[in-house]
């Protein structure tokens, strides 16, 4: 007798909110919402699931943020959940704007590469 077992990653989509905060962009965008997590299968059947993280990402600056899950979960439950920069933790740095031009800078530049602004 053998037995297949293992486990797996899995990435799902929650949809789309509004009225949610960007730390980049300092306004307030309609982001995406994903759930990943792990899974723990026996013969190709999910069992459980563990290592459960909600991301959100901007769609203006692409920064990612990571998402408290009882705030997720609150979120998916009901579209008007009031979302705060507290709640979420910076994954991935979004693009900053230029104050002069308007032009996408990286978060950690000093100058705009277009006008030479300092940022």
């Amino acid at each position: 007798m053998f037995f297949l077992f293992g486990t797996g990653a899995k990435q799902k989509d929650m949809g789309r909110f509004l009225n949610i905060p960007c730390l980049f962009c300092n306004e307030r965008h309609t982001m995406h919402l994903s759930k990943h997590y792990s899974y723990f299968h026996a013969f190709f059947i999910p069992l459980f699931r563990f290592n459960t993280a909600y991301y959100l990402s901007c769609p203006d600056c692409s920064a990612v943020y990571k998402l408290v899950s009882d705030k997720a979960r609150q979120l998916c439950r009901d579209a008007l959940t009031n979302i705060e920069l507290a709640d979420m933790t910076v994954v991935r740095h979004g693009f900053a704007l230029c104050a002069n031009c308007g032009a996408r800078t990286q978060h950690d530049n000093v100058y705009c590469p277009q006008c030479g602004h300092k940022v």
